[in-house]
């Protein structure tokens, strides 16, 4: 569920933050004797010590630190605030309409907050987490109706149901009550069998009776928005929680042609082969998979549970035990995959699970059910009259339209609808001619057989439902203290930033001549410690670093992975659809990794004329700088026939080989794929004090040591002694500083227009 705490901590922190200076005077004197005692005054605006109180015991800890302010270091920052707050409401801050849009997209989220049940949630969220340790295997029999059936309707189908029930009961065989009663569709082809779920993945009223029928036994016919259902529960095991896979994916369906579809098995046998062969699971991925988003990540998926993926697929995955096995080729209704475990993800706690569970609580059909408990509340505490002949009246002017979302409200209305009474909340009127306009709006498709008039009935009960939750939103300030208290910090909060950006953080980013004189007047306080410029590599093992240090000898850094070759035709140059796909590749590599740079690499055979090579390679180069790969990331080599082999098709390639400019996507290559981190890499400037020194000597060359858990290795290339820095390279704390000095400056003004005084007494009360 929102937090709504979250919004203003979040909103009022950062400017407290950054507002400490020098408290008011501290005075005994009592400015006004009343029932609320004033603590402090600025000006003529004077704050109560329970609004101090309120403020103090939620913000009273500043970021990373467990002590607490104490309440005079407290009423530094309040009062500053506050300052801050009177001078954008002298400037009209709180007037403006993007100021009251801001404000009321606030409200809306907050008071959805405070008016839920939350007790009730909570029963729900306990419940579902309760279930969510279960799987249910079940299958179903299906009696549709609609969720606005006539009642005669309805009856007929709950006397269907009711009547399979009786069967299945009484000894029949469950599959052939299937094929006689049930209307899902899918029933032909699983005989009501619906696979194993788990919570929240069923409309409730079905969930519920899953989890409560017995295993082998049949539940009563239960009602959904569907129709009705007779549910039988096949087995129950335990949740095995989520895994998270990668796959290797080529793409077929049954409309394919079956040379298609047989292509598509041959190419999934071949990267199946390559790694049972060892090649490495990210490179075949990124050679064969036609899951290109996941691909750019060695196929890697979002964790996932018991029925969330379609059935092959999700039965393939759970049926792998140790992360790094892999399936063999897996057919589904999408295509071929090789599914890889990357690891197994066991049930969360109640509460790590809680935020999560709540909020799909609010969001799937048991939500309906606390939004109807919280409607009868609204309308038992404000009560609504209704003047249901003006209902029945409205109805007369409604036909079948309305089930297909195209019912227009008929001309003219006579007035005794359209300004008749229809009812009232807490002495608001709402007439005949509003409830038609809210049809008229609000009506979409329905299935056809719907029963116009208890559709609208239904659209009438959530029209006076909208309206008594609005009026209790409006209310909320007055029947809620912690609302009201809630809003009023969030309108600071939102003003503070307002004026923050005004006076002190948009000057001291675009003053230039601002930040050069602090930069002058403080030189000695911008300058880098002793440092050395430095590559070092944490690995597991001595293999692990062995390969780190291999691909960072050199510059730009090795990644020992190559994209997928361009075989050319005889005497060919242009790009093919085929090599324009495998192209796009490269560009999707490329612009995946801003600081991979990739080596083309061009080749002939000896029989194909000299600028072959050269026209291919210029070709793939131009296809590159159009898909806004900079020349800057190319490397072009081309190599003529020098390479030639036996092989001519192979001598008419395109090669390319991809390198960085980083050195953590070296450390994300060699991680990739394994549930542990197995490297950490680190290059550029270190000081002393950072612990992945600790045993080396600050000296220049190359040292490796063993660690606890493995070994490490630096490359130090320089050290450099201690200076001070260019105004360039203390531009970002000079900003910080630049913004200190505007934020003095502007707070010593606004103590000059509204003097602060402090009721002693009232400050020793809240201490």
């Amino acid at each position: 569920m929102f937090n709504s705490r979250f919004i203003v901590i979040g909103v009022i922190a950062i400017l407290l933050e950054s507002c400490k200076t020098t408290p008011p005077a501290v005075t005994n004197s009592t400015p006004v004797p009343a029932e609320e005692p004033v603590l402090v005054q600025l000006g003529d605006k004077q704050y109560t010590t329970r609004d101090f109180a309120a403020s103090y015991e939620k913000n009273k800890y500043t970021t990373g630190s467990d002590k607490p302010l104490t309440a005079e270091e407290y009423l530094d920052l309040f009062t500053n605030m506050k300052l801050k707050v009177l001078a954008a409401q002298q400037e009209g801050n709180d007037t403006t309409q993007n100021f009251k849009d801001e404000i009321s997209s606030y409200r809306e989220i907050l008071s959805q907050n405070f008016l839920n049940d939350k007790d009730l949630i909570e029963k729900y969220a306990m419940e579902a987490y309760e279930r969510s340790k279960m799987q249910v295997h079940a299958a179903h029999i299906l009696v549709r109706v609609p969720e606005f059936a006539a009642p005669a309707d309805t009856l007929k189908a709950f006397e269907t149901a009711q009547k399979a029930w009786s069967e299945l009961v009484n000894g029949a065989d469950f599959e052939e009550t299937v094929a006689k009663y049930s209307q899902d569709p899918s029933a032909k082809e699983n005989h009501g069998d619906l696979g194993s779920f788990t919570v929240f993945q069923m409309v409730y009223p079905f969930e519920n009776a899953a989890y409560k029928t017995p295993v082998g036994k049949f539940s009563p016919p239960v009602r959904s928005v569907h129709g009705y259902h007779i549910i039988k529960v096949l087995e129950r095991n335990d949740n095995p929680g989520k895994i998270q896979v990668a796959h290797c994916m080529i793409s077929s369906n049954q409309l394919d042609s079956r040379e298609k579809q047989t292509a598509a098995q041959e190419k999934i046998n071949e990267a199946y082969n390559r790694l049972k062969a060892g090649e490495a699971w990210a490179d075949v991925v990124k050679s064969y998979s036609d899951d290109k988003k996941s691909a750019q990540n060695g196929g890697t998926l979002p964790p996932f549970g018991i029925g969330t993926m379609i059935r092959p697929f999700e039965h393939a995955a759970f049926a792998l035990s140790t992360p790094g096995d892999i399936t063999q080729p897996v057919k589904t209704a999408y295509g071929w995959h090789i599914i890889r475990l990357i690891k197994k993800l066991p049930i969360e706690s109640y509460e790590e699970a809680a935020p999560a569970i709540r909020q799909k609580v609010t969001q799937d059909s048991r939500g309906k059910l606390v939004e109807k408990i919280n409607q009868q509340k609204v309308r038992t505490k404000y009560p609504v009259t209704e003047n249901l002949d003006v209902l029945n009246r409205v109805e007369t002017l409604t036909d079948s339209t309305l089930l297909r979302g195209r019912w227009t409200i008929p001309a003219p209305v006579p007035d005794e609808i359209r300004q008749a009474h229809l009812f009232a909340v807490s002495g608001k009127t709402y007439t005949g001619g509003d409830f038609l306009e809210y049809l008229r709006v609000k009506q979409k498709p329905l299935p056809a057989n719907s029963s116009v008039p208890l559709v609208v009935k239904r659209y009438y009960q959530d029209f006076v439902n909208e309206k008594a939750m609005a009026h209790a939103k409006e209310q909320l300030e007055k029947d809620q203290p912690e609302f009201r208290q809630l809003m009023e910090e969030i309108s600071d909060g939102v003003m503070l930033s307002n004026m923050m950006e005004k006076n002190v953080w948009g000057k001291s980013l675009t003053d230039s001549l601002g930040q050069r004189r602090v930069f002058e007047q403080n030189k000695g306080k911008y300058q880098y410690p002793e440092r050395i410029r430095a590559t070092l590599a944490v690995a597991k093992d001595t293999a692990v670093l062995n390969r780190a240090k291999r691909l960072l000898s050199g510059y730009p850094y090795s990644l020992e992975l190559k994209g997928e070759d361009l075989i050319f035709g005889d005497k060919e140059s242009n790009l093919t659809p085929e090599l324009t796909r495998r192209l796009g590749k490269v560009v999707t590599a490329m612009s995946a990794n801003p600081q991979y740079i990739v080596e083309v690499s061009s080749h002939r055979d000896r029989g194909e004329p000299k600028e072959a090579s050269e026209l291919r390679l210029s070709q793939v180069v131009s296809f590159l700088e159009a898909h806004e790969i900079p020349l800057t990331r190319v490397v072009e080599k081309n190599h003529d026939a020098l390479r030639n082999t036996s092989d001519a098709a192979g001598n008419r390639r395109v090669s390319f080989l991809y390198f960085t400019t980083s050195a953590a996507d070296v450390a994300r290559m060699l991680n990739r794929g394994s549930e542990q981190e197995e490297v950490t890499i680190k290059d550029g400037y270190m000081t002393k004090d950072d612990p992945l020194l600790n045993g080396f000597d600050w000296k220049t060359g190359e040292q490796e040591h063993a660690t606890s858990g493995g070994r490490k290795w630096i490359m130090i290339k320089t050290i450099e002694k201690p200076r001070l820095k260019s105004f360039e390279e203390a531009r970002g704390a000079v900003i910080n500083d630049y913004q200190q000095i505007l934020e003095r400056q502007w707070l010593e003004k606004l103590k000059g227009q509204y003097p602060a005084t402090v009721n002693k007494n009232e400050l020793n009360k809240v201490k």
